[in-house]
């Protein structure tokens, strides 16, 4: 419906929504490797930020992504 009017928008949260994707990917993969890897419980503090990090990351992108949304329908709404 909306996506005829705005393809750079449509494209550009479809971006960030495949961004948000990979990072959470990326925070698993680092998860399993860190339980796998860990001796002790120092070994898992500092990767456990990568782990959080990534989740951040992946948790903002797709934020981002879904006010690109927002924008969209808003717009959309608004001329009906």
């Amino acid at each position: 419906m909306f996506e005829k009017k705005y393809p750079a928008l449509m494209l550009i949260s479809k971006i960030y929504k495949g961004l948000a994707y990979i990072a959470f990917f990326i925070g698993i993969i680092a998860l399993v490797f860190v339980i796998i890897n860990s001796r002790y419980f120092e070994d898992v503090i500092i990767p456990l930020y990568t782990v959080l990090s990534s989740t951040f990351i992946g948790t903002l992108f797709f934020a981002i992504s879904e006010i690109i949304m927002l924008f969209i329908n808003i717009e959309e709404n608004t001329r009906k």
